[in-house]
């Protein structure tokens, strides 16, 4: 999960990727239809955007400091682009609050805890939205900088989402 130039200031708890098997196992229902999907938080490997680009989405990464952006990018046909992402952990309530106030559609990787803290409940009702959760079918064991994936996780993951084209609020994949 090292963002190339996503993020300054990257701690340890930054540096893990999502595998590919939970991608080819919850992208299809995350994103039914081919779409351009916009990843902030590119990785070492880029193992995200190969997925992705397998699946048949376009990708457009962003290298700049993800904070630093003030206009939510558009597909070719003006369409918001869907962000679909594994953020830094250690910034993940100021990634959500800035998504948040963006308002505009996307699935991130976090653990499962974190959509029932009082933090993100403080930050629902500050910009009065609703988010989406979906729970892939698997434990998510991440990849390390070295491109191990050490399957001790001691946490389940869940994609916090918003504006996605779901059936109901809490999917389970």
């Amino acid at each position: 999960m090292l963002k190339a130039c996503a993020i300054k200031n990257v701690s340890y708890s930054d540096l893990w990727e999502t595998p590919p098997e939970l991608l080819l196992s919850t992208l299809p229902t995350i994103l039914p239809t081919k779409s351009t999907i916009w990843e902030p938080f590119v990785g070492i490997s880029n193992r995200s955007t190969k997925v992705y680009k397998q699946l048949g989405h376009a990708v457009y990464e962003t290298t700049c400091d993800f904070f630093t952006i003030d206009k939510w990018p558009l597909d070719e046909q003006g369409n918001a682009m869907i962000l679909v992402s594994n953020p830094p952990f250690s910034r993940k309530f100021e990634v959500l609050d800035r998504l948040f106030q963006f308002k505009q559609p996307f699935a991130i990787l976090l653990p499962s805890w974190v959509f029932a803290s009082a933090t993100v409940r403080k930050m629902i009702h500050k910009h009065n939205i609703d988010i989406q959760i979906i729970v892939p079918n698997m434990r998510t064991h991440y990849y390390n900088t070295e491109g191990q994936q050490i399957r001790k996780t001691a946490f389940d993951s869940v994609y916090i989402a918003y504006g996605l084209s779901l059936k109901y609020p809490i999917t389970y994949i």
